[in-house]
C-alpha cells in the first residue's frame, strides 16, 4: 500500500508540473478604489500610484490590495510611479512654493531630491538610485539621484533605470558612458530637409537583461505609432502594429513581458490594456472572467512584475439603468491565478511526502 501511495505521489507530482506548462493562465482581478490609478508594482506585489482623496491626488501604496496613503511635503498632493524591492517608492509631491518635486518615501517618510526646482522621479532601483527629470530655466532635463547627489544625463526625461544602472531617456539608452540612440533604426525621408529623419521614439521601460521597451511614432505626421521592444543590444526584437492607430509598451519585466496599450478608433477612440506574452500580443481584457468583463473594460497596463502581476487603470462600467452613461475609472491589481509559485510549492510538498513515505518504509524493514 504504501509503494502504491508513494508511486501516485510522484505522478501527481509530474501530473502539477503538467498542468502548469498547459493549462491556460487565469487571473485574479482586484479593483482597488474609484479615481485611482496604479503605476508601478514590484515582485512582493506592493502596487504604487494615485488616490483621489478630498479633491485631490495623494500618493498611495497597496498592500494586499489596502491603500496607505504617503505624506505631504507642503503642498498637499502627490503622486507615486514606481516602488522597488525594499519598498522604497519614488514619485513627486506638490511643495509650499506650489511646484512639483522628486520626492522618495521609505518607511512612510517623504525625502526631497529637489527642492528648488519643478522635478519628478519616474523610477528607483534596489539600490536606491532614482531617475526623473527637472525644470531648469524653463528646460526639462533627465537627472539622476544616488547617494544626495544630482547629476544631469542627456534628454529630457529618465523613465526607467534597471538594477545594473542602465538608464532609458527619451530615445536613449545610456550605460555609463555609452549612449545609443534607439530611434536610429526607424527614419523616413525628409523632403523639406533632404535627408533621412528618425521617428519620434520615447523608451519607458528597461528590464535587469538590458531589453527595453516604448513607443515609436510610425509616420512624420503623428498620426499613428507602434510599440516596440529593443534587445540587449539595442537592436529592435518585437515590434507591433496590427493595424490599430497607436501602440505603446509602458513597462517590461526580466521574462521579456511587457504592457501598455493599443487604442482603437471605430466608432468612437477607446483604449485596450495589452500584453506582449514573448510571442504574442494579448488584449488583457480577454484574460478577464465573463463576470468581470461585464462591469470592467481594461485600459492601460501601466507595470509588470517578475512574477505576471499587471497593474494599471479601468473603467467601470455603471450598472444603474438611470445612468447607463456614468463611467467611473480605477486603479485595479491583476494576479495571475494560480500564481507561479503555486505549482512549485505543490511539487515540492508532493516530493517531501514521497520522501517522509520512503523513510518510514526503510525504517520499517
Amino acid at each position: 500500500m504504501k509503494r502504491v501511495l508513494l508511486s501516485i505521489l510522484i505522478a501527481g507530482t509530474a501530473l502539477a508540473a503538467g498542468a502548469a506548462a498547459a493549462a491556460p493562465q487565469e487571473y485574479r482581478l482586484t479593483i482597488l478604489g474609484l479615481d485611482s490609478n496604479v503605476t508601478g508594482v514590484n515582485n512582493l506585489g506592493q502596487a504604487v500610484g494615485t488616490s483621489l482623496v478630498n479633491g485631490q491626488n495623494v500618493a498611495t501604496v497597496w498592500t494586499n490590495g489596502v491603500a496607505s496613503y504617503l505624506p505631504s511635503i507642503g503642498g498637499g498632493a502627490s503622486y507615486a510611479t514606481d516602488i522597488n524591492n525594499l519598498g522604497v517608492v519614488s514619485g513627486a509631491a506638490l511643495g509650499a512654493d506650489g511646484k512639483y518635486h522628486a520626492v522618495t518615501w521609505n518607511g512612510g517618510v517623504a525625502t526631497v531630491l529637489n527642492g528648488t526646482n519643478a522635478s519628478v522621479a519616474n523610477a528607483i532601483n534596489d539600490s536606491g538610485v532614482v531617475v526623473g527629470s527637472a525644470t531648469i530655466n524653463g528646460s526639462s532635463y533627465a537627472q539622476q539621484w544616488s547617494g544626495g547627489t544630482a547629476t544631469t544625463l542627456a534628454g529630457r526625461s529618465a523613465n526607467d533605470i534597471n538594477n545594473s544602472g542602465a538608464v532609458v531617456s527619451d530615445n536613449l539608452l545610456i550605460k555609463g558612458a555609452t549612449q545609443t540612440d534607439l530611434a536610429a533604426q526607424y527614419t523616413y525621408w525628409d523632403t523639406h530637409n533632404g535627408a533621412n529623419w528618425p521617428y519620434p521614439t520615447t523608451v519607458y521601460a528597461i528590464n535587469d537583461q538590458g531589453a527595453a521597451a516604448g513607443t515609436v511614432v510610425a509616420d512624420h505626421n503623428g498620426f499613428s505609432s507602434v510599440a516596440v521592444i529593443w534587445g540587449q543590444n539595442g537592436i529592435v526584437s518585437a515590434r507591433l502594429s496590427y493595424d490599430l492607430p497607436y501602440h505603446q509598451f509602458n513597462d517590461i519585466n526580466n521574462g521579456g513581458q511587457a504592457v501598455g496599450y493599443s487604442v482603437y478608433d471605430a466608432p468612437i477612440p477607446f483604449n485596450e490594456a495589452t500584453l506582449w506574452n514573448g510571442s504574442a500580443l494579448v488584449n488583457i481584457n480577454s484574460l478577464l472572467s465573463t463576470a468581470d468583463r461585464y462591469n470592467v473594460h481594461l485600459s492601460t497596463g501601466n507595470a509588470i512584475n517578475d512574477s505576471g502581476v499587471i497593474v494599471g487603470q479601468t473603467a467601470l462600467f455603471n450598472t444603474d439603468p438611470e445612468m447607463p452613461w456614468m463611467v467611473h475609472y480605477a486603479g485595479y491589481i491583476l494576479t495571475p491565478v494560480p500564481e507561479p509559485e503555486t505549482y512549485a510549492m505543490l511539487a515540492v510538498g508532493l516530493l517531501l511526502v514521497g520522501a517522509a513515505v520512503r523513510r518510514r518504509q526503510k525504517a520499517a524493514v
